[in-house]
């Protein structure tokens, strides 16, 4: 499942088979149904359905329809700069993203916020209690720059932190291909 229409093109280009592209606005998902209408000629399992990310659960309910790989641009930031209601909404999201995921299953989340900042807000954190379990996750950051040249003289550089999460029981071992460890509580500290 996939929040973002470049990153399906590309993975489909790649011969990843189903991808599901969701978004809340009837807009967005006509105008990427009619963008890549030869694309979804070709693979009949590329989707695009209306759903409201808070609600990830209620549309995919049934084993069948737990994902390996959940993959978010930007969509926590969103969430949690709507208003004094953005924290509980980016809780409902986080938790349908668990819900939806397969065991072992992967969250890659993109963010504009940085490492300690991003965990706080999703972990528990100094006696605050953050969006979800952290017992249930391992993690790997990553940090990816771009330099975007506008039209003034001066170039601005933009970070974007990558987050790869894994979906595991806390009462089992890693897997042995996740090179991983669990959240490590002290590094938000």
């Amino acid at each position: 499942m996939s929040f973002n229409l470049v990153f399906s093109e590309e993975m489909i280009k790649s011969e990843y088979k189903k991808i599901i592209d969701i978004d809340y606005s009837k807009e967005v998902i006509k105008h990427m149904k009619e963008r890549t209408n030869k694309i979804q000629e070709k693979n009949k399992e590329y989707k695009y359905l209306e759903v409201d990310c808070t609600e990830l659960e209620k549309e995919f309910k049934d084993e069948n329809d737990k994902f390996d790989v959940v993959i978010d641009k930007a969509t926590l930031d969103s969430i949690m700069c709507k208003d004094e209601n953005g924290k509980a909404k980016a809780k409902e999201y986080l938790e349908g993203v668990c819900k939806v995921l397969k065991d072992n299953g992967i969250f890659i989340l993109i963010s504009y916020k940085p490492y300690k900042e991003r965990m706080k807000t999703i972990f528990d954190s100094n006696g605050v209690k953050g969006l979800i379990p952290q017992e249930c996750w391992a993690i790997k950051k990553e940090t990816v720059t771009r330099k975007i040249s506008l039209d003034n003289p001066s170039d601005q550089i933009y970070f974007h932190y990558v987050y790869k999460f894994i979906k595991t029981d806390p009462k089992q071992e890693m897997p042995a291909d996740v090179k991983l460890e669990r959240y490590p509580k002290n590094e938000i500290n």
